[in-house]
C-alpha cells in the first residue's frame, strides 16, 4: 500500500506537521531512511518521498551528483525513461526533478496515417531504428510491417510458409509452443493475415470429466476424442492429480479413513497431500467429515440469500 502510493506520488502523513529543517534534509541519503523516519518522527513514505522528490539517491547506491544545466534543459524533450536512461539516472530521479522544476512530461505527438516513404523504410533497418526516425513507437511499426506482410530483418524472426500454415489450426498457446515463439506474437499475426482463429472447444461432459485423473493422459484423450494437451489443460485446470505409476496406491486399509476425520488431519496421518486425499474422497463418492451426503465441490460464489425474513 504504502510502496504504490510513493510511486503515485502521493505524499505520507506527516505526524510531525512541521516542513523540514535544514539538519533532517542533511540526513537525506546519508542515513538510511527508516533512521531518518525514527529520529523526526516522521513515516517512513514521507521521508522516502521527500528524498525522490529532491533527487537524493538512497544511501549505498551509486555516487550521487548535481544536476547540471544540460541534463535540466532535456527535461520534458523526452520522456522520463528515456531521459534516465540517457543521463544514466533512476527513473524516479528524473520524474522527481522534473517535477521540481515545473516541467510538463513529454508527450509523443500523434501521427497521421502512414506515407509511402515511411512505408519504404519497413523491414529496411529494425523496428526500433525504424521507430526512432519516425517518432513512432516500436508497436506501432511492428504492426505496420506485420498488415503489410513485410518481412523483419532479423532472419530468426521471420515466418516461413509452414509456419503460416500452422495459424488457425489450433489454439495459440500450442502454435506458440511448437515454434518456440510468443503466444501473443502468434496472436498478433493471424489477427494482421486475416486467417480465422481456431473454433472453440466442445464443452466437456460429466462422463468425461469423470475420466480425467484416473488414466494417464494421452489414453483419456483416446477414449473421449480430444487432445492430450486439451486433457490436461482440463485437468489442470479443475486442480486434479496426474495419473502415473509414481502415485502411491490406496489401500483398502486407508480408503476407510476418508470422511471419518477431516481431510487435513487425515493427510497427516497418513503422510500425503492435502490435495491427495481431496481427490480420493471425491473419486469414491465419500461425503466430507462432518456432512451426512457426499457434495462435490463447486467455485466459490456469492449467492443472494432469498430467505431472509421480512421486518
Amino acid at each position: 500500500m504504502e510502496v504504490g502510493r510513493v510511486l503515485r506520488g502521493v505524499p505520507g502523513f506527516d505526524r510531525t506537521g512541521r516542513n523540514w529543517t535544514a539538519d533532517e534534509e542533511k540526513l537525506l541519503g546519508e542515513v538510511p531512511d527508516g533512521e531518518i523516519a525514527r529520529r523526526t518522527g516522521r513515516t517512513v513514505g514521507a521521508v522516502r518521498l521527500y528524498r525522490q522528490r529532491r533527487g537524493i539517491a538512497p544511501p549505498g547506491s551509486e555516487a550521487r551528483r548535481p544536476w547540471t544545466k544540460h541534463e535540466d534543459a532535456l527535461l520534458g524533450t523526452m520522456t522520463d525513461k528515456e531521459l534516465a536512461q540517457r543521463i544514466n539516472r533512476t527513473l524516479q530521479s528524473v520524474q522527481s526533478r522534473r517535477s521540481d522544476k515545473g516541467v510538463k512530461a513529454f508527450v509523443r505527438p500523434s501521427h497521421g496515417p502512414w506515407t509511402k516513404a515511411e512505408d519504404a523504410l519497413l523491414g529496411q533497418h529494425t523496428d526500433r531504428e525504424v521507430a526512432r526516425r519516425l517518432g513512432r513507437t516500436i508497436h506501432a511499426v511492428q504492426w505496420r510491417r506485420q498488415r503489410l506482410n513485410i518481412e523483419s530483418t532479423k532472419p530468426s524472426h521471420r515466418w516461413t510458409d509452414r509456419e503460416v500454415a500452422l495459424l488457425g489450426k489450433t489454439r495459440d498457446y500450442e502454435v506458440a509452443h511448437r515454434l518456440k515463439r510468443d503466444a501473443k506474437e502468434v496472436s498478433r499475426k493471424w489477427q494482421v493475415l486475416g486467417i480465422p482463429s481456431a473454433k472453440p472447444l466442445r464443452p466437456w461432459t460429466p462422463k468425461e470429466i469423470k475420466w480425467l485423473g484416473r488414466k494417464s493422459d494421452a489414453d483419456v484423450a483416446r477414449r473421449i476424442g480430444r487432445k492430450s494437451s486439451d486433457v490436461a489443460f482440463q485437468r489442470r485446470k479443475l486442480g486434479l492429480a496426474a495419473f502415473g505409476p509414481s502415485k502411491r496406491p490406496w489401500p483398502a486399509s486407508e480408503e476407510k479413513l476418508l470422511g471419518t476425520i477431516s481431510d487435513s488431519r487425515l493427510a497427516k496421518r497418513l503422510k500425503r497431500s492435502l490435495n491427495a486425499v481431496r481427490l480420493r474422497r471425491a473419486q469414491l463418492r465419500i461425503a466430507m467429515f462432518g456432512q451426512k451426503r457426499f457434495r462435490p465441490r463447486r467455485s466459490r460464489r456469492r449467492v443472494k440469500r432469498s430467505n431472509v425474513r421480512k421486518h
